[in-house]
């Protein structure tokens, strides 16, 4: 089992954080922490304020993509600070020193420099945006709700951040992409030849 690696994923839509996500989790021991989903429990909690009834995770994620959904959402999430990283340093300070770790959909800088100290490195995944709307195909979503998801705040790329690693998406399989990740960081942990050398 890997010791040291966490990684902070960021992407589009349909790009396959929640994958690589839970393949890092299953077959490889990582801690999976999921903001998306805690982010859902704080809508559903919001909900069942307003309308009086219990409203659960699984009701928030099926709704998700409707309009009205969405739009309380966004609002709701806005309201207790999810852009900020509310939350993050919460989650990343649980994990024990060396503990393996991934954290599912940095949309936000805010949210990825509160996990910097924790040791984590920012993944950008790269999708052609033609094999985006083949996903979204799949999934269900008309291609004119991807357009207008696609310029919503939360789905801009961040700027690029020192030491990130770019993994193109591109006709490559979840555990392809899994096992490129892995060896690109055991890349980086080898000295370089002037170091050992010396």
């Amino acid at each position: 089992m890997i010791t040291s690696f966490r990684f902070a994923l960021h992407g589009p839509m349909f790009s396959g954080k929640s994958t690589l996500a839970k393949l890092l989790e299953m077959e490889h021991g990582f801690e999976n922490l999921d903001y998306t989903d805690w982010g859902k429990s704080l809508v559903a909690q919001a909900l069942q304020g307003m309308l009086a009834r219990r409203v659960t995770h699984d009701e928030v994620r099926v709704r998700k993509n409707e309009p009205r959904m969405r739009e309380f959402t966004i609002a709701a999430l806005r309201f207790y600070g999810f852009d900020e990283g509310v939350g993050v340093k919460e989650m990343a300070s649980t994990l024990e020193p060396e503990q393996p770790a991934v954290f599912d959909n940095v949309r936000y800088l805010p949210q990825y420099h509160a996990l910097i100290p924790y040791g984590f490195t920012l993944v950008r995944l790269v999708i052609n945006p033609y094999e985006q709307v083949l996903r979204a195909d799949r999934a269900g979503m008309p291609y004119e709700k991807l357009v207008q998801l696609r310029r919503e705040t939360s789905e801009q790329p961040l700027p690029e951040q020192a030491g990130e690693v770019r993994l193109v998406v591109d006709g490559r399989t979840p555990r392809d992409l899994v096992e490129m990740l892995l060896a690109t960081m055991r890349v980086r942990q080898l000295p370089l030849e002037s170091e050992a050398a010396g």
